[in-house]
């Protein structure tokens, strides 16, 4: 399958995030670092070797395997400003004891907690 090319002016880091994200290459290449390596081979051709570590510095602060890559952040990560962020629970109308749950595989209801 094609690998996505950049688009005019496009931002290397975005488009590194759309080519991490693209349905095709995520099924072409199910491992991150894998699809990474691909990614990032394709951004950085016609690159100086100094515009090139600098992208894959760049890159690699802004997304990780822990927190995925935009826009397929993993579980518990959202999308925000470009990179994948922790899910903030006093931005989702939750609160602290629900990330301390489920974290450590308790169901809550209705603020009571239940060891599963």
């Amino acid at each position: 399958m094609p690998i996505p090319s950049t688009k005019e002016n496009e931002d290397k880091s975005d488009f590194m995030s759309r080519c991490m994200g693209d349905s095709t290459m995520n099924k072409e290449y199910p491992e991150n670092k894998q699809r990474y390596a691909v990614c990032m081979g394709k951004a950085t051709e016609g690159l100086s070797l100094i515009e090139a570590v600098d992208l894959k510095v760049r890159y690699k602060s802004e997304s990780d395997e822990k927190a995925g890559y935009p826009p397929n952040c993993n579980e518990g990560y959202v999308e925000k400003g470009g990179k994948c962020v922790p899910v903030d629970p006093e931005a989702q109308g939750g609160d602290c004891l629900g990330c301390l749950c489920d974290c450590f595989g308790f169901v809550r209801q209705s603020r009571k907690v239940y060891d599963i």
